[in-house]
C-alpha cells in the first residue's frame, strides 16, 4: 500500500512530464495560469447568505482588503478567515 507521499510524488512527476512533453498550447496555458494565480489572491466572502469572490493583487495589505470589502458591501464588517480545511 503506497504511502501518501509516494502518491503525491507520482502525481507531481506525471504533471511535470505532461508539462515538458505534452501539448505546447496546453503547457503555455498552464504556465500562464500558474503565474496569474501567484500574483493575485481570491478572497471568498459570505454575508447574509450571499457569497462573493474578490480578487486582490499580492501582497495583500489588510487595510486595503478591509477597504475593498467595505466598498463591496457598503458597510463596516467584522472580518475573520476560515482555513481550507474548514477550521
Amino acid at each position: 500500500d503506497p504511502s501518501l507521499n509516494d502518491v503525491v510524488d507520482l502525481i507531481k512527476n506525471k504533471l511535470e512530464h505532461g508539462l515538458k512533453f505534452g501539448n505546447k498550447q496546453a503547457q503555455k496555458r498552464a504556465i500562464d495560469h500558474l503565474q496569474k494565480t501567484r500574483n493575485e489572491l481570491k478572497v471568498k466572502c459570505e454575508f447574509g447568505g450571499e457569497k462573493r469572490v474578490l480578487s486582490v493583487p499580492r501582497p495583500v495589505q489588510f487595510a486595503d482588503l478591509c477597504r475593498r470589502l467595505q466598498d463591496m458591501y457598503q458597510m463596516m464588517l467584522n472580518i475573520f478567515y476560515t482555513q481550507s480545511n474548514g477550521e
